[in-house]
């Protein structure tokens, strides 16, 4: 199975934190994009972003993992090659880049739909 390591922001890891500390921080929507810059913790926005739906997030023990479920409205093909987890306030707090054998074209009016864990010491895949 082909994976997708993302990198977790800085603004993540504070956000991440907040969550972890029960602060009612809530990881709320998946953002897909065209962009294939390599994803940095610096990073603010998805490089070029095409959409967003909405994530249910599920923790289990050790670890964190978070369901998507997007309709494709655009009126067009898309090929999303970048994805970001945002939190309730849309700030960025994950982006990865889909490797190459991983991404396809998803049709107006198809759905597209998955699971990005998130492992304590790995990133997310």
């Amino acid at each position: 199975m082909a994976t997708n390591i993302g990198v977790l922001t800085t603004r993540g890891i504070t956000e991440l934190a907040k969550w972890l500390g029960e602060t009612g921080v809530v990881l709320a929507q998946i953002g897909y994009g065209s962009g294939t810059t390599a994803a940095a913790a610096s990073d603010e926005a998805l490089e070029a972003e095409i959409g967003r739906g909405d994530a249910t997030i599920v923790q289990t023990g050790y670890y964190m993992y978070m369901r998507y479920k997007i309709t494709n409205s655009t009126g067009e093909d898309i090929f999303p090659s970048e994805m970001g987890i945002f939190n309730l306030n849309g700030m960025l707090i994950w982006r990865g880049v889909i490797i190459a054998a991983c991404r396809r074209t998803v049709a107006d009016g198809d759905t597209w739909q998955g699971t990005v864990y998130l492992m304590p010491g790995t990133g997310a895949y």
